[in-house]
C-alpha cells in the first residue's frame, strides 16, 4: 500500500523546493511532511525591506513531526530536523537542505516519498536524510493585474543510508510552477508540479492552493501586526500505486518576523485521506543576513 506525506513545509511547513513559488509554507514552506516545504510555496510573504537589496543570504533550522497509520495496522511516527541555507539574487533563489530523521513504525516507511508498501514489521531507525536542492526563478509582471510567477526545479540527492531505510537511494527531480496574486492584505497562491522518481515507476503529480493574510495591511496601527502573517493551504499528491488513494492534506501556517533578520514560522497539517498523515506539526527558524 502506498502513502504520501510537508510541505514540508508548511510550514513548512517547511528543506528546498519544485519548479514553483510560495507555507511558509510551507518556505521558506515548508513543508512539512514533504509538503515540500511550506516556506517555499507561496506560503511565506516577507515584509518589504526599507531599502531595496538584490542579494540575500539566510540559514535556518526546524523540526517536523507527523503521525498516521497510512492503511497499516499500527501508526508510524516521523520526526525530521532539517538544516538549510538559501541564497537569493533577485530574481533567482537557490536553496539547500538536509534533515536528520527519526522513524518509529512500519519497516517499509521510506523518507522522501513517505510511502509504505506491504509493511511486514515495525522498528525505530534514525540518520541523516537525502540532501534536497531547489532553484527558483521569479517573474514579476509590470501590470498589477497579473500574478507573480515562480518556476522551480527541485532535486533530491540520495545521500541518506539506504540500508537503514532512511532514503530511497535514487535521485528525484521535480518541476513545477506557482502563481501568487495579492488582493489588499490577502495573497492567494496556487501551483502544480510533476515529480520524476528516479529508478522507480509511477511518477506523480502534486498541487497546492491557498491564501495568507498579512496583518501589516489589515491592522496597520498595531506594531506587532506588521510582523505577522497567517494562512492556510490545501495540498494534493497523486498516489504512486494503483491500489492506494491519493493524498489530501490541509495546512495552517504562520510567520512572525522578530526583526529584519529573524523569523519564526510554525505550522500544523491535517490529513484528509488514508494516504496522508493523521496530523502533523512543525516550525522553522530563519536568520537572514
Amino acid at each position: 500500500m502506498s502513502k504520501t506525506s510537508m510541505h514540508r513545509l508548511v510550514p513548512g511547513l517547511l528543506l528546498a523546493a519544485q519548479l514553483v513559488t510560495a507555507p511558509p509554507c510551507f518556505a521558506n514552506q515548508i513543508v512539512s511532511t514533504e509538503s515540500d516545504d511550506w516556506s517555499d510555496v507561496g506560503h511565506e510573504q516577507q515584509e518589504p525591506e526599507p531599502q531595496y537589496r538584490r542579494f540575500y543570504a539566510s540559514v535556518g533550522f526546524g523540526f517536523d513531526f507527523s503521525t498516521g497509520d497510512y492503511g497499516e495496522p499500527e501508526d508510524t511516527d516521523y520526526w525530521s530536523f532539517p538544516a538549510f541555507a538559501k541564497l537569493e539574487y533577485d530574481p533567482v533563489t537557490l536553496k539547500v537542505s538536509i534533515p536528520y530523521s527519526v522513524i518509529d513504525g512500519a519497516d517499509e516507511f521510506v523518507v522522501g516519498d513517505n510511502d509504505v508498501v506491504s509493511a511486514t514489521g515495525s522498528s525505530t531507525r534514525h540518520g541523516f536524510g537525502d540532501i534536497v536542492t531547489s532553484l527558483t526563478y521569479s517573474w514579476y509582471p509590470e501590470e498589477e493585474i497579473l500574478p507573480i510567477v515562480d518556476l522551480r526545479v527541485k532535486a533530491k540527492i540520495p545521500t541518506a543510508s539506504e540500508g537503514d531505510d532512511i532514503g530511497t537511494g535514487e535521485t528525484d527531480i521535480t518541476l513545477g510552477f506557482e502563481l501568487a496574486e495579492s488582493f489588499g492584505p490577502i495573497t492567494a497562491f496556487g501551483g502544480a508540479s510533476y515529480r520524476f522518481k528516479g529508478g522507480r515507476p509511477d511518477d506523480i503529480w502534486l498541487a497546492t492552493v491557498g491564501a495568507n493574510v498579512r496583518f501589516a495591511k489589515l491592522i496597520p496601527g498595531l506594531p506587532a501586526a506588521r510582523r505577522l502573517s497567517i494562512g492556510t493551504a490545501y495540498d494534493y499528491r497523486q498516489s504512486s500505486s494503483d491500489f492506494a488513494e491519493d493524498s489530501h492534506e490541509v495546512a495552517v501556517f504562520s510567520s512572525y518576523r522578530f526583526d529584519s533578520h529573524r523569523r519564526l514560522s510554525p505550522y500544523a497539517v491535517f490529513g484528509l485521506s488514508e494516504n496522508a498523515p493523521d496530523w502533523g506539526l512543525g516550525a522553522t527558524f530563519t536568520y537572514q543576513f
